[in-house]
């Protein structure tokens, strides 16, 4: 029954830490009980996890087949799913097999643009975001996948033109976050000295701002500075590795 089968499922991630091959056999079996897309995609995130945590390059390969054959096959069982489409074409793209991966999204502009930002093709990106852009300007991820590309090709004044865009459309304190952030990212810190007063203002128990505050304060050389408001938001996030790197 269903109930069992969650329960296997459940034991198969648990039981793959100390038993590789356990856990993986039950992963296939449960595939081949209910093929569906999720089991497919899980049985293909195990392997490939696997894969990455041996150093015998012929058990590499083979997890890797099955992994591959585990996402095509979640991919088939309904090709109109976003989220099997992706992740087969994610996987093409790792292993080398780029213009499959392509030929599979072409139908699809907003996960064809995903996939060329996360392989590093910006200007492919770019060329896909700009025609979305034009068709809907209020589009919000458009907008922030046109400031990575952007950023990803180094041009600073594409990245403030965008930004100057979003930041108007930002409805939540995380997007006005991201928002930022990118600006600190491609170092225009200066424009937004006054919008990052004004965010603490309006959320004042908000503590991601002391990062970017301390962020701020390293690149403008205050280190003292950047010290004191870095640990002050180490106080209450203390596993943010972010923080602990800055």
């Amino acid at each position: 029954n269903s109930g069992n089968m969650e329960l296997q499922s459940l034991y198969a991630e648990l039981i793959s830490e100390v038993n590789p091959l356990e856990g993986l056999a039950i992963r296939q079996r449960l595939f081949e009980i209910r093929p569906s897309t999720l089991y497919g995609i899980m049985l293909g995130n195990m392997a490939v996890r696997l894969s990455q945590q041996t150093d015998d390059s012929a058990r590499r390969e083979a997890l890797m087949e099955i992994a591959g054959d585990a996402f095509k096959k979640a991919y088939e069982l309904n090709p109109a799913d976003e989220w099997g489409r992706n992740t087969y074409a994610e996987h093409l793209r790792r292993i080398g097999r780029g213009e499959e991966a392509v030929r599979l999204l072409e139908s699809s502009s907003g996960s064809l643009w995903r996939f060329y930002l996360r392989d590093g093709q910006y200007e492919k990106a770019i060329e896909v975001l700009e025609k979305l852009h034009a068709e809907n300007p209020d589009d919000y991820e458009v907008l922030q996948g046109l400031i990575l590309a952007y950023q990803g090709q180094g041009d600073r004044e594409k990245m403030k033109d965008y930004l100057g865009r979003i930041l108007q459309k930002a409805a939540t304190s995380q997007e006005e976050l991201w928002v930022l952030q990118r600006y600190l990212d491609a170092g225009l810190a200066d424009l937004i000295r006054d919008r990052m007063a004004s965010f603490e203002e309006r959320y004042p128990d908000e503590p991601s701002i002391l990062l970017l505050k301390g962020w701020h304060e390293m690149n403008s050389g205050n280190l003292e500075e950047a010290l004191r408001l870095t640990n002050r938001f180490l106080e209450n996030n203390t596993q943010h590795s972010g923080a602990w790197r800055l």
